[in-house]
């Protein structure tokens, strides 16, 4: 029995012979691609590091920004039942047209009371005026000379009923007449005489014109009716306006973002029924790291993506810069509450003007990536002084 081992025939012809060199070619190898992966890492580091000197430098970025602008809720004044709603999500509207009607049936009552009053007082005014100045004035001409025409008629009268009583108190003495004719006779002449006189004193007061205590009387109540007038316009121009507060018209020109109610609904004052957003408003909000806030200013220009439209790149300009950061109007503490503290960065906000083609439906909420570049505002207003 033998105890000697075969050896494979590959083992034999891959093994070195005896005293042979060993090779180097495999430590070699693994050498060379670690150089070749260290050669690609420095290429890699110096391309990022060309591209941020030559490209991202002086650039501060966020894409914590979305379309920010003014919105209005368009609500009611009073309470009242909605009518109609003249506008639909979607549409523009100009200002002053009308946005939705509240039904006007009490306060249009209220204002047809009001100028059925205003006509009254205006008539009231209209008699107390021609009172008044005939109290002042005087009567006309033609009633002065119907007065002395009526006054000379009486006269002639009395003076014959005068000596008709004469005669007559002569035929008495001589029993010519009775008692019973002397006294109509008397009658007849002291009535013509009472005639006379009440003709002459009217005659007296139409020339004279009227007596201070009737101008005072009369202006009193000129004075009476024309306050009332004041009282009654103002009761008009009350109810005119709570009248067209039943319509409500659109503050402002801008689209409609919102419709909240519909026809036959109840809204209370206040409750929105549209909501408007103008768009000349338009401006991106956004939130800049604090450990960037050095670098931005007041007038720095910045480039704008929209994500919406990959392709419009917009040019915008820093315009205000917020003095407070965000977590100062959280609901919930940045400080722990058990006396733990953890530091994290805080985001600043700030607002930046832009210009969106009109064409496009760019709103309020849209997500933006903003790159500021930095002292460009400084630049901006060197150049200025400069020119």
């Amino acid at each position: 029995m033998s105890n000697a081992r075969s050896t494979p025939p590959e083992a034999t012809s891959n093994a070195p012979a005896p005293g042979a060199p060993v090779s180097a070619d495999t430590g070699g190898g693994r050498r060379r691609r670690i150089l070749v992966g260290v050669g690609v890492l420095v290429a890699l580091g110096v391309g990022v590091l060309a591209y941020w000197f030559f490209f991202m430098r002086g650039i501060v970025y966020t894409d914590d920004a979305r379309i920010g602008g003014h919105m209005v809720d368009v609500a009611p004044e009073v309470n009242g039942t909605l009518v109609s709603v003249a506008v639909h999500e979607g549409q523009y509207v100009h200002k002053g047209e009308v946005v939705f009607r509240l039904d006007p049936a009490i306060p249009q009552a209220a204002l047809n009371q009001a100028e059925a009053a205003l006509k009254s007082a205006r008539a009231d005014v209209a008699a107390n005026q021609a009172y008044y100045e005939r109290a002042v004035n005087g009567n006309r001409p033609e009633q002065i000379k119907a007065a002395e025409a009526t006054y000379k008629g009486l006269l002639t009268q009395e003076e014959l009923a005068r000596i008709d009583f004469a005669r007559a108190r002569q035929m008495f003495k001589g029993d010519s007449i009775s008692q019973d004719t002397l006294d109509r006779a008397r009658t007849a002449y002291e009535s013509a005489r009472q005639a006379r006189d009440n003709a002459e004193q009217n005659l007296i007061l139409l020339q004279r014109g009227s007596r201070a205590e009737d101008i005072a009387a009369a202006k009193a109540a000129l004075e009476l009716s024309q306050s009332k007038v004041k009282e009654a316009e103002a009761a008009v121009e009350g109810t005119t306006a709570a009248l067209a507060r039943y319509t409500v018209k659109a503050p402002f020109s801008g689209w409609v973002v919102r419709r909240w109610l519909q026809e036959g609904a109840m809204p209370l004052p206040a409750q929105p029924v549209v909501s408007l957003f103008d768009p000349a408003s338009l401006r991106v909000d956004a939130n800049v790291e604090e450990q960037d806030l050095s670098g931005v200013q007041v007038g720095d220009e910045a480039d704008i993506s929209i994500d919406a439209y990959p392709s419009l790149h917009l040019t915008g300009r820093v315009t205000r810069i917020m003095r407070a950061v965000n977590s100062e109007f959280s609901l919930i503490p940045s400080e722990g509450v058990a006396g733990t503290f953890i530091k994290v960065t805080q985001r600043v906000p700030i607002e930046l003007s832009v210009v969106v083609p009109p064409d496009l439906p760019i709103g309020p909420g849209l997500s933006v990536e903003v790159h500021i570049h930095s002292d460009t505002a400084t630049a901006g207003r060197k150049q200025d002084s400069g020119a």
